[in-house]
């Protein structure tokens, strides 16, 4: 019985939804956005049927430009701490121009490497 409710649950909504014009067709969907993904140059998702519905799984990436901007706010740190061994994590935020917790996370980094 509670199977049945179910199916018939998702059959309304996905009807409703068809209906409200936010699906076009039947079928596409996974097509549509791998192809999206190529078109922008991105890693594909992937695609897991799980516990009756899917999971997607967007593979994350981080632009080059952030690693060089992690390496600088890096080495503007190190250099300040050289400067001033004293010198709190509020005033490296406002030296550097980022917050205080991309500070910690910076000083994180820098102590994992040595």
């Amino acid at each position: 019985m509670i199977e049945t409710q179910n199916i018939e649950f998702k059959q309304r909504w996905r009807d409703d939804f068809h209906k409200a014009g936010f699906v076009e067709s039947w079928g596409r969907g996974i097509g549509k956005v791998c192809k999206a993904f190529n078109q922008a140059k991105l890693p594909s998702p992937t695609f897991e049927n799980l516990w009756g519905g899917t999971l997607v799984i967007i593979p994350r990436s981080i632009p080059d430009g952030k690693t060089a901007s992690a390496e600088k706010s890096a080495e503007k740190i190190l250099s300040a701490v050289a400067d001033n061994p004293k010198i709190t994590t509020e005033e490296l935020s406002s030296l550097i121009g980022i917050s205080t917790s991309g500070v910690e996370k910076s000083i994180r980094q820098l102590k994992k490497q040595g």
